[in-house]
């Protein structure tokens, strides 16, 4: 006879999936006026850098991106149309891309057609890794590392007098790879650690004898081009004859100057078909990007001219902060487009971040702005941060979304945040999500001294319908109360800020569930610090109290030993916490600084104790940095799907094999459940079930294999019945037995030795 589900069990069912990578969950959006969002759920954009490559073998040319506000890789097949900009975000292209960090380019560089990918160092120096590119039996773009033959793995060159040391990149910066001296192969063009000069390192592995499918790299020039960065200025310094090098301290007026190089980007590419290589450079401290023309020869460059408001004879960048420029063939029309994004990761536009230039002459090369939220415009994009959360909004029975966000960027460090109301248009089985509000109550003007606005939903008063909270960067709460009464259209009465004087110090993101069990709903906040605060609701079923200092009882201001933090890498946690009901346990999420999802076990018996870790890597999620959570059954098939907001703006959805036991806020019931018998376990072939109360409602029967997919699913009424698993492969399933009575579940082994 079995009763509701164990502890034991429960915790062992999800061990079993913590290594699982859940399936993502596609929903389709649409703008307030109807328009569908192509890549709704790719994630945002932020500080996108671009490169084009084949991606799926099928002779296209696709777009691979890499964000490095997150580092993190998104993949867009084009749709083979001439003049088509038409991209469709494809994740699974990403999966055979190793780590990357930083930057991240890629280049062909022994010329079979494939791309190749340089890459910042996964060293604990500054440096490039290359790897070479294949496909593989899936026709997916995969890499294989070339294997430098010193400490790091990385692309070296030799010093006078007989040492080698690393080609050196900054970690901040972007460098070039192209064919600069029109030799065939592949040469490196950078800023070195000392000053505002340019390297010009040159591939020698043809003149050595080694061939196209490695690099050897040599110094050739420590100040190619002739030119000097300052960074103190918009304006370049050129040297004023063919073969100088401009010297800052030629008539004093660098003295005191501290030559060190604080960043820079570089596009390199014949502009004007004369055979040598132009430059557009982008600097940390401005918002434009610097076009120098080459007046020199392909082997001795000589920069001659610029324009420091490229491009002036169209819509010059302006693009705070830090510019990046990308040359690749957007629409497909056989003539290189310039792309232009920021590259600081704090303080840069954060939607209007892909600016795209159409070359309408092709060579001499002309841009013409055509828009500046390049495939941003086919997303779900906050900004910087999303907070997503679900409830019936509207009361018509379906399930709608509420995004916060921490702002969109402003000038002189203003911030813009808002909560954005997402109408659920489909049915109960196929969602589908409409905008209706990109200013729901008017949170722009109500939290305009605060930002980071992180909303959750649940009956706090235990009057039957759906509260909110919101929590903010000062670490306090609003909280709306509905007074619109159970499965109506939301009304809130006027806010409560700060409410109850909840202060948890800073970056609050609120959870409601009874967590103690007491028929009262309590408050999780989670915080920058990577500790959850658990504030326990102290008053009666309709009016709410708590004690608004987390370190004062009966307050928990670390609940069950939960800390998001990496020590070094990051320090700052920045936890959300999102509790799910499993049948006879609490299991508790969280999101955290690194973007990961760590998955706990809650303790009934002391929120003090450290609660048992099931996976600190939670469903193989890695969708950005400041992951954010909300569990729901979108497509009531009985199973949560997990929405994840991520530091750059942006939503993606996936499949769990979380049982929707109970809404999320709401206090499940223990219930003792009808009485079964199931046997045989170990069984081989048949599944036997016989009821042993006096029960005679019907109950729903769902079995799961032992990575949550639902196996089968069922009505079933009577004293006795039996399931068939002959065909099904031997391992470890779970069913589950739901009526009005209760739910029982319980697992059970199908072995070739079972009877």
């Amino acid at each position: 006879m079995f009763r509701l589900i164990t502890a034991a069990i429960a915790t062992l069912f999800f061990l079993s999936l913590q290594a699982q990578t859940f399936p993502r969950f596609s929903v389709p959006f649409r703008t307030a006026d109807g328009q569908l969002l192509r890549n709704a759920l790719a994630g945002g954009l932020n500080n996108p850098q671009v490169s084009e490559a084949d991606l799926n073998n099928d002779g296209i040319t696709d777009l691979f991106v890499f964000d490095r506000k997150g580092n993190v890789i998104l993949p867009f097949l084009h749709d083979g149309v001439a003049g088509s900009v038409h991209y469709t975000y494809a994740p699974e292209y990403a999966d055979n891309f190793p780590a990357l960090n930083s930057w991240a380019l890629l280049r062909d560089f022994n010329g079979d057609g494939i791309a190749d990918l340089f890459a910042y160092s996964d060293a604990p120096v500054d440096g490039i890794m290359v790897y070479r590119g294949y496909f593989d039996a899936q026709n997916r773009l995969s890499f294989q590392r070339l294997m430098f033959n010193n400490l790091h793995r990385l692309i070296y060159f030799p010093l006078p007098g007989g040492s080698t040391t690393q080609l050196y990149v900054s970690r901040i910066d972007i460098p070039e790879i192209t064919d600069v001296d029109g030799d065939g192969d592949l040469d490196i063009l950078t800023f070195g650690v000392n000053g505002g000069k340019m390297e010009y390192y040159a591939n020698r592995s043809l003149e050595m004898g080694m061939g196209r499918d490695t690099v050897v790299y040599r110094l050739v020039s420590n100040c190619w081009g002739g030119f000097f960065e300052s960074g103190f200025s918009e304006h370049i310094d050129l040297a004023p004859n063919f073969g100088q090098c401009y010297n800052p301290f030629h008539d004093g007026s660098g003295e005191g100057l501290e030559l060190r190089h604080v960043g820079s980007t570089v596009l390199a590419f014949d502009a004007d078909g004369d055979g040598d290589k132009d430059l557009i450079l982008g600097d940390v401290s401005f918002n434009n990007l610097n076009f120098l023309t080459n007046g020199g020869t392909p082997q001795t460059a000589w920069m001659t001219a610029q324009d420091i408001d490229f491009p002036s004879y169209d819509v010059p960048v302006d693009l705070p902060l830090f510019p990046a420029a990308f040359l690749v063939d957007v629409d497909h029309d056989g003539k290189k487009d310039l792309l232009v994004a920021p590259n600081a990761a704090v303080g840069s536009e954060d939607y209007h971040a892909l600016w795209w230039y159409r070359n309408t002459q092709g060579i001499p090369h002309r841009f013409e702005r055509q828009q500046t939220d390049f495939l941003i415009e086919t997303m779900l994009d906050f900004g910087t941060g999303a907070y997503p959360a679900f409830a019936d909004v509207n009361g018509d029975g379906l399930t709608d979304l509420v995004v916060g966000n921490n702002s969109y960027y402003r000038e002189f460090g203003a911030k813009e945040s808002r909560l954005h109301l997402f109408l659920n248009t489909g049915t109960p089985e196929v969602p589908a999500f409409q905008l209706a509000d990109d200013n729901w109550l008017n949170m722009r003007a109500i939290a305009a001294a605060t930002f980071n606005l992180a909303p959750a939903f649940g009956d706090l008063d235990g009057d039957g319908d759906t509260d909110l909270l919101v929590g903010t960067d000062l670490g306090q709460l609003y909280y709306f109360k509905n007074l619109a009464g159970a499965n109506q259209p939301m009304q809130f009465g006027a806010h409560q800020f700060p409410y109850m004087n909840i202060d948890i110090g800073t970056a609050s993101v609120p959870f409601m569930a009874d967590l103690n069990r007491d028929g009262l709903m309590d408050i999780l906040v989670g915080e920058r610090n990577g500790n959850i605060n658990f504030f326990p609701n102290t008053g009666s079923g309709t009016q709410p109290d708590f004690v608004g200092d987390p370190d004062l009882e009966p307050n928990v201001f670390f609940l069950g030993g939960v800390d998001t933090r990496i020590t070094g890498a990051f320090p700052n946690g920045y936890s959300a916490p999102a509790v799910v009901w499993n049948g006879q346990e609490y299991l508790l999420f969280s999101g955290t600084s690194r973007g990961r999802i760590e998955a706990y076990t809650v303790l009934p018996s002391s929120f003090r104790d450290s609660f048992p870790l099931i996976s600190e890597t939670w469903g193989e999620i890695h969708t950005g940095t400041q992951s954010r959570l909300a569990f729901v059954d979108l497509d009531n098939d009985g199973l949560l799907e997990l929405a994840v907001g991520n530091d750059r703006g942006g939503l993606q959805f996936f499949r769990t094999p979380l049982p929707a036991l109970a809404p999320n806020s709401v206090k499940p019931e223990p219930a003792a459940g009808p009485s079964v018998k199931v046997f045989p376990n170990p069984t081989h072939n048949t599944l036997f079930f016989s009821r042993t109360d006096a029960g005679t409602a019907e109950l729903e029967l769902s079995i799961y294999n032992a990575e949550g997919r639902l196996m089968r699913q069922s009505r079933r009424s009577g004293a006795h019945w039996q399931e068939d698993l002959g065909n099904w492969p031997d391992g470890m399933y779970f069913w589950r037995l739901a009526g009005t009575d209760g739910v029982i579940s319980a697992k059970v082994m199908k072995t070739a030795k079972g009877r």
